[in-house]
């Protein structure tokens, strides 16, 4: 009897150890609050049949599939309608979770456990972990925004060209001040000019008539005792009366 318990035990602790056969990877998804992110888990080893695939995130089922379908009954509440593999490329081991409408309470560590019988009928294990990080939306006024950084820089570099137009403004304004006030200061002193020329002109043509009638009256010199026309005049009047 003890020949045959010692390879009993043999036997089980060999079975356990092919089943243990596990294989894991690690990756980190990077995807903006309202998009989809995929969680990849590929296979790369040849096997012959999907015994079951089960992604789990803190504890909790967030997909299962097993018996060639979906087994959703357990499946977390946060997750219900928003997670699905790819059927048709189970058999090419990629068991790969998409997961849609992602929020930021999504973020975390997740766990996909993949178990497929090989050729020879040996259970191999595949584990893949996958860290989701989620970042906030992105500004409409900057789709380009990717690291976070460019909302930033074009900020400043808005901030300079506002500071250089205002200069560039300034500096027209007051030009144009001082080119009124130039201005003004030229048209008030033709002014003054015309007005000292014409007040000059108008001096000049009253001496000039001021001499012409001087000029016009003709001295009469009177002797003594001779009459001045205009008694003469007068005594003609008074003796024609």
């Amino acid at each position: 009897m003890k020949p045959l318990i010692w390879l009993f035990a043999l036997f089980s602790l060999l079975t356990v150890t092919r089943e243990a056969d596990v294989i894991a990877s690690h990756d980190t998804v990077n995807v903006v609050d309202g998009e989809d992110a995929i969680l990849p888990c590929q296979l790369k080893e040849t096997f012959s049949s999907t015994i079951s695939v089960l992604w789990k995130r803190n504890g909790t089922i967030v997909h299962l599939y097993r018996s060639k379908a979906d087994d959703l009954v357990k499946q977390d509440k946060n997750f219900v309608g928003r997670t699905s593999l790819f059927p048709d490329e189970l058999a090419k081991g990629n068991f790969s979770l998409t997961l849609t409408n992602v929020t930021e309470l999504d973020a975390g560590n997740y766990t996909c456990e993949g178990r497929v019988n090989d050729l020879s009928g040996k259970g191999l294990v595949r584990q893949c972990n996958v860290n989701l990080i989620v970042e906030p939306k992105r500004s409409k006024g900057n789709p380009t925004n990717i690291l976070g950084h460019r909302d930033n820089q074009n900020t400043d570099i808005g901030a300079k060209i506002g500071i250089v137009i205002g200069i560039v403004i300034g500096i027209g304004i007051r030009q144009s001040q001082r080119q009124g006030q130039h201005q003004s200061r030229h048209q008030h002193h033709y002014q003054h000019q015309h007005q000292s020329r014409h007040k000059s002109q108008h001096q000049s043509q009253n001496q000039s008539q001021s001499q012409s009638q001087s000029q016009n009256m003709i001295p009469v010199r009177v002797q003594d005792g001779e009459d001045t026309p205009g008694k003469k005049a007068r005594k003609r009047t008074i003796l024609r009366r």
